[in-house]
């Protein structure tokens, strides 16, 4: 269980002035869609949480490389066992990440993040 983000502003969902919690595959989606959106370092608790986007994207610009980078976050989740299916789409500024997940749970996750 977690507490439960916006998926546009990623502020805290509030409901009666109570915050809300998330769990099940939904939990496994919010948590992926963190670690995606985090760049590596950032968190000071955990150096090694998110993606080393500085160095994907200004070194590399592979789109390859980056789309490798991203499956390897989605699997390395402990409630992941496999990618359905995996699109990106690039451009100057943005990298949209869209895919399905098959979970540990028997559910199946969809997210969309916008890098």
């Amino acid at each position: 269980m977690d507490i439960q983000l916006n998926q546009t502003t990623h502020d805290l969902e509030i409901s009666g002035g109570d915050i809300v919690l998330v769990d099940g595959v939904e939990e496994v989606a919010q948590r992926i869609k963190i670690e995606l959106m985090n760049i590596r370092g950032e968190w000071f608790r955990d150096v090694n949480h998110g993606a080393d986007w500085y160095k994907l994207l200004s070194k590399s610009g592979n789109k390859g490389l980056i789309d490798a980078q991203v499956k390897t976050i989605i699997l390395s989740d402990k409630d992941i066992l496999s990618i359905i299916n995996y699109n990106s789409v690039a451009n100057k500024t943005t990298l949209n990440i869209y895919f399905t997940a098959n979970t540990k749970s028997s559910g199946v996750i969809n997210v969309e993040a916008t890098l």
